[in-house]
């Protein structure tokens, strides 16, 4: 039995979005027929100059501290046998936890990068932060409620819970440079694997 918000099961809810966002299992198609509709790839110059090392340098350690964050924000505690409202409080509290351990430690590694040599990279350093900061408050109120529930709370009271929360964190993680202005500068110094790994990363 899973954590439920309305009787969605929670933890279905948790791998279904991380199966579609991360790695498009959803789709079912044959492997030999093309996809619907194929991007058109654009060659560039192979006459443009590199990026600067230090622009590299830098996007690579922004990139990294995101990557590690969205990563660790998909690896959940390990699966538990929750049969009962108790059981699923305290597999909620022990997610909740899980991922305001990752954005405190997201936070303060953005707090520590270090000026950027890359046209907008401390603008999106700070913001990156701050909505960082911010969802982490959300997720600490959340675990407080969860924490809060009577020792024989139910099903519905922790999924009451985990769904005002829970969906803000897995939007956040599938996208998480969304409404960020990426500049060109970014993007040119961000082609490494650092950043052409994390999920919502433009390309």
């Amino acid at each position: 039995m899973a954590i439920q918000s309305g009787r969605v099961p929670m933890l279905l809810l948790v791998a279904g979005v991380a199966c579609v966002v991360l790695s498009g299992c959803s789709e079912n198609r044959n492997p030999d027929e093309p996809p619907a509709s194929s991007p058109v790839t654009t060659r560039t110059s192979t006459n443009a100059s590199p990026p600067p090392a230090g622009d590299v340098a830098w996007m690579d350690g922004l990139c990294g501290i995101v990557g590690d964050l969205q990563r660790a924000i998909w690896a959940a505690p390990p699966e538990q046998s929750a049969s009962n409202g108790p059981e699923l409080k305290r597999f909620a509290s022990m997610m909740l936890g899980a991922a305001s351990d990752s954005l405190t430690d997201a936070v303060r590694r953005l707090g520590g990068i270090g000026p950027s040599p890359v046209d907008g990279g401390d603008r999106l350093a700070r913001e990156l932060s701050g909505k960082f900061s911010d969802l982490k408050k959300d997720v600490d109120d959340a675990k407080n409620k969860v924490d809060a529930l009577a020792d024989d709370t139910t099903e519905e009271e922790v999924g009451g819970v985990m769904g005002t929360v829970w969906p803000k964190v897995t939007a956040m993680n599938g996208d998480p440079f969304k409404d960020f202005g990426i500049t060109s500068a970014m993007r040119t110094a961000g082609r490494s694997l650092a950043c052409t790994s994390i999920t919502g990363w433009p390309r």
